[in-house]
C-alpha cells in the first residue's frame, strides 16, 4: 500500500510503514500517483520543473531516465491499466 502525505511518500508492507522521499528543497505536493507493473511508483508534481517521477529501488529519478521520450513532454494526468500493463500519459 503506498500513500502520498505531506510528510513524503509512505509504504506499508504489512506489518510496517515506510516513509520516503521527505526533503526540504522540494515539495512533497503530489497531483497524481500510480504504480507499474514493475513496482515503479510514477509521481506526477505541477511544480517540479519537469513534473513527472519515478520512484524505484529507493530513489526519486525524473521519468526521462526511465523513458527518453518523454522530456519533450509536460505531463498532466497518470494512469495504469493493469489489463494492457501500460502507463497512460495525459501531456501537450
Amino acid at each position: 500500500l503506498w500513500l502520498a502525505t505531506l510528510k513524503g511518500l509512505l509504504r506499508f508492507d504489512g506489518a510496517t510503514f515506510h516513509r520516503y522521499l521527505y526533503s526540504s528543497d522540494i515539495t512533497n505536493t503530489l497531483a497524481d500517483m500510480e504504480v507499474d507493473g514493475q513496482g515503479r511508483v510514477w509521481l506526477l508534481n505541477h511544480f517540479w520543473r519537469h513534473s513527472l517521477r519515478c520512484f524505484r529501488r529507493g530513489q526519486l529519478v525524473l521519468a526521462q531516465a526511465e523513458v527518453p521520450a518523454l522530456a519533450s513532454l509536460t505531463v498532466q494526468a497518470i494512469r495504469w491499466d493493469a489489463a494492457q500493463q501500460r502507463l497512460w500519459l495525459l501531456a501537450k
